[in-house]
This record gives C-alpha cells, sequence and structure tokens, in this order.
C-alpha cells in the first residue's frame, strides 16, 4: 500500500486562489483520505520561484483520535529548491503553511463529522509545526 501523495504544482495556487471548502471538494473528489497517507507532498511555485511543502504524521494523529504528543509528530517542512533563494519572504511561506493547516482542519472536520472548536481543529502553527532545514 502506498501512504505517500503528492499534490500537482498548482494545487497550493489554487488553494491560496480560493475557499478552503471547494479545496476539500477537490479533494474528496480525488477519493484521497490524507489522513491515511504518512507523507504529502505539495510543490509550491509562485512566479520563478519553487519550493516543496512536505507534510507528515497526519496519519498518526488519526490513529490516536486526534491527540498529539503520541508516536510520530505531525508537522510541515519547507525545502528551498536551492539555498540562493533566501529572498523568498517567511511571511508568505508561513502565510502558505497556514492556508495548509486550514485545509486539513476542514478535512478532519469533514472526517470527524465535528463542530468547529479547538478539539476538533488539532492543526494549528503549534500543533503542525513549520519546518525549514537550511543546509547546503
Amino acid at each position: 500500500k502506498i501512504d505517500i501523495f503528492s499534490f500537482r504544482t498548482g494545487f497550493i495556487s489554487q488553494l491560496i486562489g480560493c475557499c478552503k471548502d471547494r479545496c476539500a471538494s477537490i479533494i474528496k473528489n480525488l477519493n484521497l483520505d490524507v489522513f491515511q497517507q504518512k507523507i504529502l507532498f505539495v510543490p509550491y511555485k509562485s512566479g520563478e520561484h519553487k519550493s516543496l511543502f512536505v507534510v507528515i504524521g497526519l496519519k498518526n494523529l488519526l490513529k490516536h483520535n486526534g491527540k498529539v504528543g503520541i508516536g510520530n509528530q505531525p508537522g510541515i517542512y519547507h525545502f528551498e529548491s536551492c539555498p540562493c533563494h533566501e529572498y523568498f519572504h517567511k511571511e508568505h511561506i508561513c502565510d502558505v503553511a497556514s492556508r495548509i493547516c486550514d485545509l486539513m482542519n476542514t478535512l478532519w472536520r469533514n472526517e470527524c463529522g465535528g463542530e468547529l472548536d479547538k478539539i476538533m481543529n488539532p492543526f494549528s502553527a503549534r500543533l503542525l509545526p513549520l519546518w525549514q532545514p537550511r543546509s547546503e
């Protein structure tokens, strides 16, 4: 069984340009349960800049009924295509990661049938942190 999914490059741009519920319905039409995936690859392109967001630990969160701190921690990793692209604004990267968190919360509520509250919204900057590894 494959536990890895890669979105197409334009997905994040589509997410930024429309409401979360629309993107959730697009994922539903793909028959994709993101919470059964160990890794989600989310390529991103803004102008000529290319980078990659990688979401991990979602499957673990579902396995433990939304409790964090058990097993592999969920997180979002952001990788630059080239170390020379340090100019890409941190606030823009944080905005994209925030939109990914919003989408995960929408999908989580759809999956669990819950109402809007902090218990049913496990994905935040604190509980789904953004990591930006740097190396040469």
